[in-house]
Parts: C-alpha cells; structure tokens; sequence
C-alpha cells in the first residue's frame, strides 16, 4: 500500500482567488470611505457657515444694528470672509454657478472655509417681512453646483421687537423667542 503524500503548501490558485477577492471588498471599502469623508467635510462646512451667520445676525440684533432700513451689510462685513462683494455676487467675482437669479446679483462673500454665499443682505423689507434669503455653496466654485447637494438657498427670519409692549403675562419676548431658536 503506498501512502500518498499531503500538501501543506498553497497553489498559486488559491493564491490568485484570495487576492481577487480582497480587491474587489477593497474597491467597495475605498468608495464608501471616500464618500464619507466628502459628506463629514460638506456637513462641518455648512454647520460652521451657518452658525457664523446665525452667530453675527443674534449679535446684530441684539444690538439693534440689524432693523428695517438698515443697509443690509452688517453680517456681511462681521464674517470671516476672503472676499466680499458689497453690490453683485456675481459681477464682482464672488458667485460663479449654474444657479443664476435675483439672489446671485447681491450681495455676498467667499469664506476662509471655502463655502461661497450669495444674496447676504441682511435688511428686512417692508412691514411684515421679517427675513432674509440666501445661498450658500460649501464647495464654492466646484461642481456639480446643485441646489439640495452643495447648494442650500436659506431663509434667516427675524423678530422685531415692535411688539414688546402688547405682550400679555406668559408671552414670550421676540428676543427670548430669536435667543431660544439660535441657542
């Protein structure tokens, strides 16, 4: 009887089936990594450009800089922008996207973070109109420049203090009401 031999190496096969295999999980892993760290960079740029705004606009409120009739440019020179564009987002070099309206001709910034906003002018209208509307790009001049993915087109309202004095006991003050929405 003759006794066979065992192999306790690995074919070159099994080799080649182990390495196909971990490139491909690898091409699946990689994509999914990048995309998380493009959403992680979108989401902080957003979260800090809003927050600068909302930040500057309670200030300016607070300290009655921000009323109707004012110049609308208070949060705009309070930001920490690269440039500023003081009359047309889009003529002066600040604005450069598909999107292209009313907004876009106003005035806006491109921020040290690289986020661009268009249409921040922050002085209400007429009576009753108690806010103002925005764009901002977190990616700035890249692509692809749609509205929902790296453009969001924002309302910040504000609450004048005009009715302060017809406040009945447990009403609640427009700046208590401005202070607990932006706390």
């Amino acid at each position: 009887m003759a006794l066979k031999k065992s192999h306790l190496g690995i074919s070159l096969i099994e080799i080649t089936v182990v390495i196909s295999i971990l490139a491909i999980v690898a091409t699946f892993v990689m994509t999914k990594v990048l995309l998380s760290q493009k959403d992680t960079k979108r989401i902080a740029v957003f979260k800090e450009t809003i927050g600068a705004i909302q930040e500057i606009a309670y200030k300016g409120f607070v300290e009655g800089k921000i009323v109707q009739g004012s110049n609308g440019s208070y949060v705009l020179n309070h930001l920490n922008a690269l440039k500023i564009c003081d009359t047309n987002s889009e003529a002066q070099g600040c604005w450069n996207s598909s999107l292209s309206d009313a907004r876009t001709k106003q005035p806006g910034c491109i921020l040290a973070n690289g986020a661009v906003i268009a249409g921040l002018q922050d002085k209400p209208g007429g009576p009753g109109e108690n806010n103002f509307r925005f764009y901002i790009d977190w990616n700035g001049q890249k692509g692809p420049n749609t509205l929902g993915d790296d453009l969001l087109k924002l309302r910040l309202y504000f609450f004048p203090s005009s009715n302060a004095g017809n406040l009945e006991p447990g009403d609640t003050t427009d700046t208590e009401l401005y202070e607990e929405i932006f706390k």
